[in-house]
């Protein structure tokens, strides 16, 4: 793999064969690995591309250019002060009475726990289940078709299906007689929750986090444009986070991939939000794993440098104004307040730079400032060093 093909293959490989995508991932990291900031953002613009390697080569993209900005001030810095530098470092009946008061998971829990419960599980009949009723468990409003999903019966309307969906039309055209259609490999919740989003009259038809996979992916496979365009807009009506961000790249890219551009800057800003922490804890949905995994571990060596040169940036400067007797009472300063001298590292780096006011002031005037950027225009040093630490959280 390399710049000529590695798009199209991850494309391919995610839109054809997701379920292989795993054999890939080590190559597609090696790749990548081996490309340049550049070569990543002259890629093609596949939809996956578009969607999640972009806003991460963004953010690739402003630690390269704050590295490429510092390293020389950086060298003129060492220059500058020489040999002082070497100074830092989810029903049935059962008679235990326990379950009275549980509900839900606890409710399950117990019933695997306790002995009494667990024999009248046993044995329950298990090929046998109750009729549950919903809305369309009985003949209703003329209703002329039977589907049955997980031995559960749907009374439905041949023409309300049909109107809705060109693969119900064709399934009755092939139906002949009254007998019940069996939806096999369907489950009865989730078919329930797709007529009630087909039939207008339903009141039971909101979307949520619980049930908008298996609508998508029902509405895809029965091709019902409604319920799919209803999917979509709440997924981008969603306010995108750590918690769902993977699931809504996800959903989008295998059931409304023909969007995706609608919800590029919503997914751009949230991973911008987020910290390199955030974005390695990221669910692992498979478009996540095949081409963020090798852009974070990049950002990951970018951020561990700023980490560890920025303190020592703070320190040449100070030491810049210091004489060296005055620097070996104070020892490694980068403020004057009476909190600078105790935090380490990259904490004093934030308090100079973007906590304290005193310590700020005191780096702005000295004169080290100006000397060092004599050759680098009139770009602020301080106001680059402040922009990439509220950058790296």
């Amino acid at each position: 793999m390399g710049v000529d093909n590695i798009g199209l293959i991850i494309h391919l490989v995610l839109t054809y064969h997701s379920e292989r995508h795993e054999e890939i991932e080590s190559q597609v990291s090696k790749a990548f690995k081996e490309m340049s900031l550049r070569d990543i953002k002259d890629l093609p613009e596949t939809k996956e591309m578009t969607m999640i390697a972009n806003p991460l080569v963004e953010k690739i993209g402003e630690l390269e250019n704050w590295i490429r900005y510092v390293l020389p001030l950086i060298l003129d810095m060492m220059s500058m002060y020489g040999q002082a530098h070497s100074s830092f470092e989810e029903t049935f009946e059962v008679t235990c009475d326990l379950l009275e008061d549980l509900n839900d998971y606890d409710r399950a829990r117990h019933i695997v726990t306790c002995e009494e419960c667990w024999n009248n599980m046993s044995a329950y009949p298990d090929d046998v289940k109750p009729k549950v009723q919903h809305p369309f468990s009985e003949p209703w409003d003329e209703s002329d078709v039977i589907l049955v999903v997980e031995e559960q019966e749907f009374h439905v309307h041949k023409f309300i299906l049909k109107m809705a969906s060109p693969v119900f039309k064709a399934m009755f055209e092939h139906v002949k007689d009254s007998k019940p259609i069996q939806l096999p490999g369907k489950k009865f919740n989730q078919v329930l929750d797709l007529m009630n989003h087909i039939y207008p009259t339903s009141n039971n038809s909101s979307i949520t986090m619980d049930n908008v996979e298996h609508l998508s992916a029902l509405a895809a496979e029965y091709q019902i444009k409604a319920v799919t365009n209803s999917c979509f807009d709440y997924l981008k009506g969603l306010e995108m986070g750590v918690d769902n961000i993977s699931l809504i790249i996800h959903l989008v890219l295998t059931y409304h991939s023909e969007r995706h551009e609608e919800i590029e800057s919503q997914v751009s800003k949230a991973f911008n939000e987020m910290s390199l922490t955030d974005i390695k804890n990221l669910p692992k949905a498979k478009e996540i794993m095949i081409i963020a995994n090798p852009l974070v571990k990049r950002m990951e060596k970018l951020e561990d440098w700023v980490r560890y040169v920025l303190p020592l940036i703070i320190d040449m400067m100070g030491m810049y104004r210091l004489d060296q007797e005055e620097f070996k009472i104070h020892g490694s300063v980068g403020g004057r307040c009476y909190y600078s001298n105790r935090l380490d590292g990259y904490d004093r780096a934030r308090h100079v730079l973007i906590t304290c006011d005193e310590c700020r002031n005191y780096m702005s005037a000295h004169p080290g400032v100006s000397r060092c950027l004599k050759k680098y225009g009139n770009t602020s040093l301080l106001r680059r060093m402040e922009d990439i630490v509220e950058y790296i959280r």
